[in-house]
């Protein structure tokens, strides 16, 4: 038997190794979260240093497409789209940019540039618009059209009445929204997505509102030139060429919208006809068969307007870092409306977004 002071040693002992080993794993644990942590910030630092490069490079690439599409514009008055490009070609090498979405690409092809209309199949100043494809004898999607347009117009009216399916404050107010309605004309085309039962009524693209005093002209560019001045107002009409949708820039919905009982293979039709010119400019002639290409141009525009929506992706070697840019702005250089200042120095960004 041992002496109890060896034994009250041998405690002793046992704990102090306890307690080393409780140290030990401790800083094991805290050394190997640090290096964990450093490793993490140091991937985010990576991360955002690409990404701010991209961002940049994304930024050259939109200003470049908007040089090349004026570059283009002021080279070739005929600004018809989807035609055949052989007698073009025959005379210069240079590159057609015009607003039909093909891919351009820049920068040792690290950045694409896809140059689309700004007009699109909605208007939120011609709200009625949204009837125009629906069938006569479709009454649930009329109805549930007149509905939303009855909630719009109490939205942008100035006056407390209540449209017979509308809103006013106070439904607002009850809803949770004190600050609605605007009671006055929409600033932001998003402001649409705030009305109730848009989803089942806003089944394509929103034409962007101009800045103040602008209003955009309906009238397409068959020149380089056109008309778009300051006017008082700051309307905006959602068509291209007589009221048409822009052919390269129309959603799968507007093409169902617009041509009358249009079979899954026709529909497919055209967008691989569209598909083909993007890719290598095959004619539209030469892809549609007569009797579907003549329905496409009766209801859609293949005029460019003076607007343009100009989107840059760019992206990193291993491909797993993306940003893309698109902005949208007028390229009528006729105009006095598409600079931002009144040297005409700056050209004027009516809106841009990035992702």
């Amino acid at each position: 038997m041992k002496p109890p002071q060896e034994t009250h040693q041998g405690n002793q002992d046992g704990m102090a190794l306890l307690l080393v080993l409780a140290v030990l794993a401790a800083t094991t644990i805290l050394a190997a979260h640090m290096m964990l942590v450093s490793e993490t910030v140091a991937k985010d630092a990576k991360v955002a240093a690409i990404t701010s490069e991209l961002r940049l490079q994304a930024e050259s690439a939109s200003d470049m497409g908007l040089w090349m599409h004026l570059t283009d514009r002021r080279l070739f008055s005929d600004r018809t789209l989807g035609v055949d490009l052989s007698d073009r070609e025959a005379t210069s090498d240079f590159e057609p940019w015009m607003m039909d979405r093909r891919e351009h690409l820049l920068y040792d092809d690290t950045c694409q540039v896809f140059i689309g209309d700004a007009i699109k199949s909605i208007s939120v100043t011609n709200i009625d618009s949204i009837k125009s494809g629906i069938d006569a004898d479709d009454s649930d999607s009329l109805d549930a059209a007149n509905e939303f347009i009855d909630i719009y117009n109490d939205y942008v009216d100035s006056n407390d009445l209540t449209n017979l399916y509308g809103k006013e404050a106070d439904d607002y107010a009850n809803d949770g929204y004190p600050t609605l309605p605007r009671n006055d004309t929409m600033q932001f085309r998003a402001e649409i997505y705030w009305l109730d039962n848009w989803q089942n009524v806003i089944t394509g693209e929103i034409t962007i509102i101009p800045p103040a005093g602008i209003t955009i002209s309906t009238g397409t560019s068959s020149s380089a030139g056109g008309s778009s001045g300051r006017t008082p107002s700051n309307g905006t009409s959602s068509s291209s060429s007589s009221g048409k949708i822009p052919f390269f820039t129309a959603s799968e919905q507007d093409f169902i919208n617009q041509i009358t009982d249009l079979s899954d293979a026709n529909l497919q039709a055209i967008l691989d006809a569209r598909d083909a010119w993007m890719t290598n400019a095959v004619p539209l002639e030469e892809s549609l068969d007569a009797d579907l290409l003549y329905n496409v141009k009766s209801k859609f525009s293949f005029e460019e307007s003076n607007y343009a929506e100009i989107t840059a992706t760019a992206t990193d070697p291993s491909g797993e870092i993306r940003v893309v840019r698109t902005v949208t702005r007028e390229v009528n250089m006729s105009s006095s409306s598409i600079f931002a200042d009144r040297s005409q120095e700056t050209f004027s960004i009516w809106e841009i977004r990035n992702e």
